[in-house]
């Protein structure tokens, strides 16, 4: 008898992989973070679920960062908006309209979302940019944001680089807080380069910029609009 049971014992430690293949945790995630948005768009209305269930409406930024939210969930973070959805039984029925989602990085603490608009019928209505919000992006650096939509080519400071769309890694701002520091992009036309920036831009010490380039205003205009996003850290 005890030998039966023994062996059943073995076999069940040998089934166990298998026993537990295809159930494994989806990871998640606990952070902070906060938001900001770029362009033209439905902004209103957008929630999550923050944690163990609550919904939480999001608080978007335009020029100065919005609400921390405190997050703790799913790796992949999904917003949506809650529509009627009526049904003869259910007449008060909602729904949950998905409009951007975003696979969050392991190891952040603190995030910047920065939601921009598709406009496409294929696609979420936004598109999510996840940035290191602590360590990864320290004071007295700037990041570029390049929501043109097309490659740019520029110098920040003493580099030059492409900046393809979305976010840059961090450049320095330490060198050049007594004097500004020198930032131009250019964009390849067929006549050949073509500036649409060019400025020594100043920023106060303790301060982390998201420097916003986004399309012309003005139709057949080169020259594209910048914003400055700047956090002080303390």
């Amino acid at each position: 008898m005890a030998g039966r049971i023994a062996n059943l014992i073995l076999l069940g430690l040998s089934l166990s992989p298998f026993l537990s293949f295809g159930q494994e945790e989806e990871p998640t995630r606990s952070l902070s973070f906060w938001a900001y948005r770029v362009g033209n768009g439905n902004w209103s209305g957008i929630r999550f679920e923050a944690r163990n269930g609550e919904v939480d409406t999001l608080s978007l930024g335009k020029f100065m960062k919005g609400r921390v939210h405190e997050y703790e969930g799913p790796a992949r973070l999904v917003f949506f908006r809650e529509v009627p959805s009526p049904t003869p039984t259910e007449p008060d029925r909602i729904v949950r309209d998905p409009v951007a989602q975003t696979m969050l990085p392991a190891g952040l603490e603190e995030a910047i979302l920065v939601f921009t608009s598709t406009k496409s019928e294929t696609e979420d209505e936004f598109r999510i940019n996840v940035i290191d919000g602590g360590d990864g992006f320290p004071a007295n650096t700037i990041r570029v944001f390049n929501a043109t939509g097309v490659r740019l080519a520029g110098k920040v400071g003493r580099e030059n680089t492409y900046f393809d769309p979305g976010p840059s890694e961090p450049f320095s701002l330490e060198p050049f807080l007594e004097r500004g520091i020198p930032v131009a992009f250019l964009v390849e036309t067929r006549e050949g380069p073509k500036f649409v920036f060019e400025k020594d831009l100043e920023y106060a010490e303790d301060r982390r910029v998201i420097l916003l380039l986004e399309p012309p205003r003005r139709k057949g205009s080169y020259k594209i609009q910048a914003t400055n996003l700047i956090e002080r850290v303390e």
